[in-house]
């Protein structure tokens, strides 16, 4: 396609979530933030580094054809890459548990639609088959089986030639971790433009542009935070740069009566 069919095609590859919506990423060490505002750029991963064999239940198993004969789907599985965002704005003590367990973290806020503008390469000839921006469904055990053992729903998204159907597959998780309010970039790569072997895909960034603010784990040491702050600015980077104060000693004016 063209640069502009694909400028006029693209919302279609927006699945579930308003675009507008402000979203998150806790990056566990701080060091990959610095890396990715030193070269500009975020980076995806292949989906079988996910820790929930859930989240691409399809493409790790196999189906049976009619005539009996059993497929897998690592030649769609190898295409993919993922990258994994929170809608969730709240600070909560499992958040930074969770996702910064070494208490190195930080978390970076950006607008969904500035990230999908960055993401979404309108000069790439695949681009409506290559860039999807999605909310994740959670699902029962059940439900899910339910939904992917159906031959029709299986086929449907397996074969779409859309990719979209190939994308949805990514976008589902148990109900479990529902929490998670996840929102996910995911690409979908092509052997003519992509070296498929790589186990990440990585695309530009201006991040100034993109990341709204830089908030950093609360329990990290002042000096540490001190460092990784400084190092931002020597690097360009403008926008708002904090330590979370989810931790701090509140100020109380306490009196007595006697």
């Amino acid at each position: 396609m063209t640069r502009e069919e694909n400028l006029n095609y693209r919302s279609r590859n927006i699945i579930g979530f308003d675009i507008n919506s402000t979203i998150f990423r806790v990056f566990s060490s701080s060091d990959w933030l610095i890396d990715a505002i030193r070269n500009q750029s975020l980076t995806l991963v292949k989906p079988n580094t996910w820790d929930d064999p859930f989240e691409n239940v399809v493409f790790r198993s196999t189906a049976t054809m009619k005539d009996g004969r059993r497929v897998g789907f690592s030649k769609i599985e190898r295409l993919f890459y993922g990258l994994c965002w929170t809608l969730n704005g709240a600070e909560t003590d499992a958040l930074w548990r969770i996702y910064s367990p070494r208490k190195e973290g930080v978390r970076v806020q950006v607008n969904a639609s500035r990230l999908y503008d960055s993401f979404f390469n309108l000069d790439n000839e695949f681009a409506i088959l290559s860039y999807f921006i999605g909310k994740v469904d959670y699902l029962s055990e059940a439900k899910i089986k339910e939904k992917f053992e159906n031959p029709e729903i299986l086929s449907a998204f397996v074969f779409d030639s859309t990719a979209q159907g190939n994308a949805l597959t990514l976008l589902v998780k148990r109900t479990e971790f529902a929490h998670e309010n996840e929102v996910r970039l995911i690409y979908r790569g092509n052997k003519e433009r992509d070296d498929l072997r790589n186990p990440f895909y990585r695309f530009h960034i201006d991040p100034n542009d993109l990341f709204e603010e830089a908030l950093f784990d609360p329990r990290m040491p002042d000096n540490r935070y001190s460092c990784y702050s400084d190092e931002l600015k020597k690097l360009g980077f403008k926008n708002k740069i904090s330590k979370s104060s989810l931790y701090s000693l509140p100020t109380l004016n306490l009196k007595l009566n006697v």
